[in-house]
């Protein structure tokens, strides 16, 4: 800051000019928090539709959700043996009032947390034969800068994939390629059928590729239409999600496959590269 000053009443003789400089703070101001956000689906939703999760505490890839009066707590998820993403199948569900089959994102993302879970089990120690995928975490605040960039950005992960009457979870791979400038997203979703557990020799039977061309970025939020599978008629997909971390470090979001009642569905993240 800087002036000039006078002194006298009428005709001063004596003037100046002065000059100071801001002191640094000992105690600058806290950074702004990212605030929580993200989506889910629930049992049989309408192809292209989907709910934004409310109820998130928590920070990073420690969370806990609470959808639909049913707490998901990615930590102890982990904990019960979801390692680096393994989809686990609880036999003993009932009695600790878990889910029979789950699974959840892996430490290395540092922003956020998404899986799938099938069959909570109420106090009578009973399921209630419901799938939920979720992606969720500190969305990339709509200011950032990322989003005015016109570099042509990959992403790259990892994906869960359900049949929301039955449950059974495959981990694949997930593959974005993202430009914020022109609003543009495509990628695809590769998973490897396995064998059922508890099922000997029957193995899932899900799309290998979900592929989806067309997409499109609003804020921190995206939507995409594709296609699940090969052959002449493939079935549409369609997946929708959010942005996550400082710089849009990672992405995440839930995917559906079918033309009206979904029966397949998931969730899926990414880490920029």
């Amino acid at each position: 800051m800087g002036g000039t000053f006078q002194t006298g009443t009428y005709s001063s003789t004596v003037d100046g000019s002065f000059g100071a400089r801001k002191e640094a703070s000992n105690n600058p101001p806290p950074a702004a928090q990212l605030a929580l956000g993200g989506n889910e689906l629930s049992k049989r939703s309408p192809i292209g539709s989907y709910e934004k999760i409310t109820d998130i505490k928590g920070e990073g890839n420690k969370l806990v959700l609470n959808i639909n009066g049913k707490e998901i707590d990615a930590s102890a998820l982990r904990a019960a043996g979801s390692i680096d993403g393994s989809p686990v199948l609880d036999k003993n569900y009932a009695d600790t009032r878990s889910y029979q089959h789950f699974a959840v994102s892996g430490e290395k993302y540092k922003s956020q947390a998404f899986g799938y879970v099938y069959n909570k089990a109420n106090e009578r120690g009973k399921g209630d034969k419901q799938a939920i995928p979720f992606s969720a975490s500190a969305l990339t605040p709509e200011t950032d800068a990322i989003f005015a960039s016109k570099d042509n950005l990959k992403y790259k992960g990892e994906a869960f994939i359900g049949r929301n009457t039955e449950g059974f979870i495959v981990k694949g791979i997930s593959d974005f390629n993202i430009n914020f400038f022109n609003n543009q997203i495509s990628g695809d979703l590769s998973f490897e059928n396995t064998e059922k557990p508890g099922y000997s020799h029957e193995k899932t039977r899900y799309p290998e590729k979900i592929t989806f061309e067309k997409g499109t970025i609003s804020g921190n939020t995206f939507v995409a239409e594709g296609h699940a599978g090969s052959g002449i008629y493939p079935e549409s997909a369609t997946a929708q999600g959010q942005f996550y971390g400082e710089g849009a470090a990672e992405m995440g979001g839930t995917f559906q496959i079918g033309s009206f009642i979904s029966y397949t569905d998931g969730s899926s993240g990414a880490i920029k590269q």
